[in-house]
């Protein structure tokens, strides 16, 4: 696998769409300062997944798209993508291709593409997991990153390491364990309070359950009785309202025959008044046309005098179109004339226009002669300076190679004199060594009697120390508990809020009318209204029963639409208490009793006042009493007219009844939201502690600082005169080891002399070499210069003749060009002078065409006043018919007025018989209504207690049945003894032990989830600890090797710091080059560090190589000759990796197969040029 393209569009400095190809082996990127090198290893970094603008070398991710520049605009987004081959499916993906893209917009918005395909940065990551690629491998190493390997923090050499070592997938796998195992053992602490407090809820509900199924089985019996005792009342009613009935339908027979006589004479009323009506219709009818005849006889003489006017204004009209047709005329002879002269000006220019056009065709031939004259002298000139331009590169090819031989040969002598002086400086060191090495063997024996006496010191500050840890342990452990309370406390009280928010407790239909937001009006159930003090729990919970789950509403048309949501649903049925219709019942209690009871219900409890009516019509008659004995006491001195209830919930019933026993109210619907309030309480008083216990754990933990800075200062100084004896002992050492030293050195510097005498015979001979090959350079270009100086004046020659047939060319057009404007003049002025013409003419044809319009109107005009006085004549004699219509038409309605009045007569006469006949009807339907509605209330009852009507209750009939209303009422005070049942218990405590077994399940996997990914990390952290040790061993191997083969000597090594903390510990290099003993890589100069560096990520790309990788001027702080060396291990290494070099460097670019030059030919833009070397070689040497 190795990276095949890298495609930028808007990053950095490339705004336009750059295609940079890449081939296996190295590829050099070089350029000057500023260029945009760098914006391409930027680039793979980013398409990456980094997230780092800083690493970015940017202050914002907005900084990597084109910010424009003095003639461009800057862009809105950018877009990078690397293609890398993945044709020997090293990716476990099903394409011989990976195309890796990523976008990012101004706005924000980033997005990240895997072969076209949308996705996520983790995609990506977990793609290239264990290649080497990626921001934080080793596939791009700039300076910093080599900076970061010898650095002193750990945590960026690990990275480096993990991924070489090849543990940097099972640590992000492990990292995804430990998430997973968090989010596991936090959904169990979710889960484990819903469960346990469902735990709590299921014996009660089940309890009630029972209860439930008896009270169903009493039921049944008592529905069997009573619908039998339904079905034989409703019976003897239909026989009553039958009898009724029949004789109802005699009356109603009477009724319709009076009501037939009684209609026949309305029929005859309402006839005679229909006519009279039509009477009067028509003779209004005669007035109204004979009042529409006069007016339209009067419009007629007005039309007649209307037209007559308008005939005079038409005959003055032709007067004037007749006057305007003889202007027109003499206009049209003028025009004639003009347009004869203005033809005879057009033809005279069109003639001068064909002779300027000849002319101007014989200059253009010689202006283009004198073109091709002067483009043949510039390509000459051209080429002799592309000569110039090789002869240039050479000189400065053999500039370099002078001033490098000249260079050398200068430093080779300086560093011959410097070595006699060296030579005489060792001799005399020597003799001054041996004093120096006596007097410190005597310091060091001062200084371990001064470390004594502080390890006396020092012992008793630990002790101190100690006592004081201890006491912030035992404060930590109280911190803990304080803690651990307050989480188990805050998880009571979210799961009763969690209760009260999802109404638990509570029947299914009355859960499902509270979450209905749908139905507006819904107050709240009655038991979610009112505060009860925890004295008074049983008491109201014991008085309230069933209605403690009333749901109280705002009036009865909220009450009615609620109903018919349950019975549309099917989620069974709710009382619900309207505010507009409940009435106080509260009662006054008397004073001269002798037991004094606590006071009312309601006026024990707390509650929004606008629910005061539906409160105390529940509670206002119940008394609450001390104890059982003060309530049957008072029910006596009251005569038992009240409900009494006592604090433990027992009831003295009005009448005498007698209701009590065990009732358990923790967690019930009453005491959640004093109970909500009391843990809040408490875990403010828990916070209290905490914070206390926090400002105690803060004054230790300052006394421990003090006494931390007085061992610190004390271990200073121990430290300090350890490090004096250590230092000491180590300069003894060192005296000695320095005598050794110099006593080698001094055979060195006499071989090295031997060895630069003859470096310096060969540099001299190259020198001249060099300085005569120049002066041959400069003959040749300095002939070469003359002749462009000869062409130069030919070209100004030439240059001369072009611009006088130009301007020649110039003057001739500019002639033309007037001319034609003249002509184009002339043939306006022809063109206006005919349009004239043509509308004059246009004109004279219309006003022709119009007077004889005008004469055609005035005809018109004649003919309509004629038509006019002949219908005149007809609505004179319209007007005497409808006169004597009128007349005749007002004697007949007279006479129907006199037949209309005996009929009403005769019709009062049958209303009296008809009203007496009706009321003996509405009487007996009284009596037949009140039967009816005895029945239907009858069956009204069954249906509302059973939902049966009368047709369905028959299928209970049962004739052998007796009807024993003792037996009634026993089973009715059974099912009253049984007390307060929750038929919804059953159904409810169905669901709980579903919900129950459902989080056992839930509860038992997360279980077992996390134990599975604590096995998973122990088995991930086991087999990265075996993976790292095998793989740091191999390439610390490599270490070895490679650093001895790029320092040509010296002595290396890695060690893991703790190897019982093999994942997290340090690693530690060592680094010694030859010649050198040095015990700390800071003592490194600045060379030695990079080349160190870099022996470090070689033995890495060995152990492990990576597909391609990324070199960012690394090898910046190297001389030439460790360059060259660092080229040639970079040129063995290309055999397995990929390697594409930013260098100003000429070693690296030596050994690379491909260079690509960035330059900037326009400002703040950056362009790529690319050669082959091998490529270039063979053409030079073809050449």
């Amino acid at each position: 696998m190795y990276l095949k393209k890298l495609e930028l569009k808007g990053f950095k400095s490339f705004p336009t769409k750059t295609d940079i190809y890449f081939d296996e082996g190295v590829t050099a990127v070089v350029g000057p300062n500023g260029s945009g090198k760098s914006n391409i290893s930027d680039a793979i970094r980013w398409v990456l997944g980094e997230q780092s603008v800083k690493s970015l070398r940017g202050e914002k991710m907005e900084d990597v798209i084109f910010s424009g520049t003095d003639t461009k605009n800057q862009m809105n987004y950018c877009e990078v993508a690397i293609t890398l081959d993945n044709s020997m499916a090293e990716i476990d993906i099903d394409s011989d291709e990976l195309v890796i893209k990523r976008r990012v917009y101004r706005s924000g918005e980033s997005e990240f593409y895997i072969n076209g395909k949308s996705c996520r940065l983790k995609d990506v990551r977990e793609t290239l997991l264990d290649t080497g690629i990626g921001k934080d491998g080793y596939s791009i190493i700039e300076q910093g990153k080599v900076e970061e390997i010898l650095s002193n923090n750990p945590a960026n050499r690990r990275k480096i390491f993990d991924e070489a070592c090849g543990i940097s997938k099972f640590r992000y796998k492990k990292n995804e364990a430990e998430r997973n195992l968090k989010k596991s053992s936090d959904n169990l602490a979710r889960i484990e309070d819903i469960f346990y407090e469902i735990e709590n809820q299921l014996k009660p509900l089940e309890r009630q359950a029972d209860k439930a199924k008896k009270y169903l089985e009493v039921s049944e019996e008592l529905k069997k009785l009573e619908l039998n005792d339904f079905i034989k009342q409703t019976g003897q009613m239909d026989v009553l309202i039958r009898d009724m009935s029949d004789k109802l339908a005699g009356i109603s027979k009477e009724l319709d025959l009076i009501f037939g006589e009684r209609s026949g004479l309305e029929s005859q009323i309402e006839d005679l008044d229909g006519k009279i009506n039509e009477s009067d219709a028509v003779l209004e009818e005669l007035n109204t046309s004979l009042l529409d005849t006069n007016s339209e006889l009067a419009g007629k003489k007005s039309e007649i005098e209307i037209s007559q006017e308008k005939i005079n204004s038409q005959l003055r009209e032709i007067s004037r179109k007749e006057n305007e047709i003889s202007a027109l005329e003499a206009s049209v002879k003028v025009d004639k004339i003009e347009l004869e002269k203005a033809s005879k000006k057009a033809d005279q220019t069109s003639y001068e226009i064909e002779e300027a056009q000849k002319e101007i065709d014989e200059v253009y031939k010689d202006k283009r002669e004198a073109e091709l004259e002067l483009e043949s002298i510039n390509k000459e000139i051209e080429s002799n300076k592309a000569i110039s331009l090789g002869i240039l590169e050479k000189k400065q090819a053999l500039s370099a190679s002078y001033a490098t031989s000249q260079a050398n040969l200068s430093n080779l002598k300086a560093r011959r004199a410097s070595l006699d002086e060296k030579l005489t400086q060792q001799e005399v060191e020597i003799e001054s060594l041996d004093r120096e090495l006596s007097d410190k063997n005597a310091n060091a024996g001062d200084l371990m009697a001064g470390m004594e006496d502080l390890d006396q010191d020092l012992d008793q500050a630990k002790r101190k120390l100690e006592d004081l840890v201890k006491r912030m342990e035992d404060l930590a452990n109280k911190d803990r508990n304080l803690n651990m309370d307050m989480s188990r406390i805050k998880s009571r009280r979210n799961a009763y809020i969690d209760m009260e928010n999802h109404h638990e407790g509570f029947n299914k239909g009355v859960r499902e009318i509270l979450k209905n937001k749908s139905i507006q009006g819904i107050c709240g159930a009655l038991g979610e209204l009112i505060s009860v003090p925890a004295r008074y729990e049983k008491a109201i919970e014991a008085s309230l029963g069933a209605a403690i789950q009333n749901v109280v509403v705002e009036d009865e048309q909220v009450a009615k639409k609620s109903i018919e949501y349950l019975k549309k649903t099917s989620l069974g049925r709710v009382t619900f208490l309207p505010k507009t219709t409940m009435r106080s019942n509260k009662i006054s209690l008397a004073s001269n009793t002798r037991i004094r009871p606590l006071g009312l219900c309601s006026d024990l409890i707390d509650f929004d006042e606008s629910y005061r009516r539906v409160v105390e019509s529940l509670l206002g008659r119940v008394v609450l009493m001390d104890n059982m004995n003060d309530a049957i006491a008072y029910a006596k001195e009251t005569g038992h007219r009240f409900k009494l209830v006592t604090l433990d919930g027992d009831i003295v019933n009005p009448g005498g009844s007698m209701t009590g026993g065990s009732i358990k109210t923790n967690g019930n619907i009453l005491s959640r939201k004093r109970l909500i309030g009391e843990l809040g309480q408490e875990i403010d008083a828990i916070s209290g502690k905490i914070n206390q216990c926090k400002s105690e754990f803060d004054l230790i933990g300052l006394e421990k600082s003090k006494l931390d800075k007085e061992v610190s200062q004390l271990n200073v100084d121990k430290e300090a005169i350890s490090k004096k004896i250590i230092s000491v002992s180590t300069e003894v050492k060192l005296l000695e080891a320095k005598l050794r030293d110099r006593r080698s050195d001094i055979d060195n510097v006499r071989n090295e002399i031997s060895n630069i005498d003859g470096q310096i015979q060969k540099n001299e001979a190259d020198f001249d070499q060099c300085k005569d090959q120049l002066d041959l350079l400069d003959r040749e270009g300095q002939g070469n210069s003359d002749h462009i100086k000869t062409l130069a004046d030919s070209l100004d020659r030439a240059k001369e003749n072009h611009e006088n047939y130009l301007k020649l060319f110039n003057e001739k057009n500019l002639d033309l060009v007037r001319i034609k404007q003249v002509f184009e003049n002339n043939i306006g002025e022809v063109d206006r002078i005919e349009n004239s013409m043509k509308k004059s003419q246009d004109n004279l044809i219309q006003l022709k065409e119009s007077i004889k319009e005008n004469e055609d109107e005035i005809n018109d005009f004649d003919l309509l006043i004629e038509t006019y006085t002949g219908q005149i004549e007809i609505l004179n004699q319209t007007i005497e018919d409808f006169s004597r219509r009128a007349l005749d038409q007002k004697a007949d309605r007279d006479d129907m007025k006199l037949s209309l009045d005996e009929a009403k007569s005769e019709l009062r006469s049958r209303e009296r018989d008809f009203n007496e006949l009706r009321e003996e009807k509405y009487k007996l339907e009284s009596r037949l209504d009140r039967s009816v509605s005895s029945r239907d209330n009858l069956e009204a009852n069954i249906h509302e207690k059973y939902g049966l009507d009368y047709h369905e209750a028959l299928a209970y009939s049962d004739e052998d049945l007796i009807i024993d209303q003792k037996l009634m009422e026993g089973l009715r005070k059974k099912i009253k003894s049984i007390g307060n049942v929750n038929l919804d218990s059953i159904e409810e405590f169905a669901e709980v032990k579903e919900r129950y077994d459902y989080y056992s399940e839930q509860k038992q996997d997360l279980e077992e989830s996390i134990v599975s990914l604590n096995s998973l990390i122990a088995d991930l952290v086991s087999s990265m600890e075996s993976e790292f040790l095998v793989n740091f061993d191999i390439i610390n191997k490599n270490f070895v090797e490679v650093y001895k083969k790029l320092f040509g000597g010296g002595n290396a090594n890695l060690r893991i710091v703790d190897m019982d903390d093999v994942l997290s510990c340090d690693i530690e290099i060592t680094a010694q080059p030859p010649g050198k003993k040095m015990k700390n890589l800071s003592l490194l100069s600045g060379g030695e560090k990079a080349l160190t560096a870099i022996s470090i990520l070689f033995a890495i790309l060995i152990s492990k190589p990576t597909p391609f990788c990324i070199l960012d001027e690394i090898e910046a702080p190297l001389d030439d000759v460790n360059v060259y060396r660092f080229g040639d291990f970079l040129h063995e290494l290309s055999q397995d990796t990929q390697f594409i070099a930013v260098t100003h460097r000429r070693g690296t670019m030596e050994v690379a197969d491909f260079i690509y030059g960035v330059t900037m030919q326009e400002k703040g833009i950056s362009s790529i040029i690319g050669i082959k070397l091998k490529e270039a070689q063979e053409m030079v040497e073809n050449s």
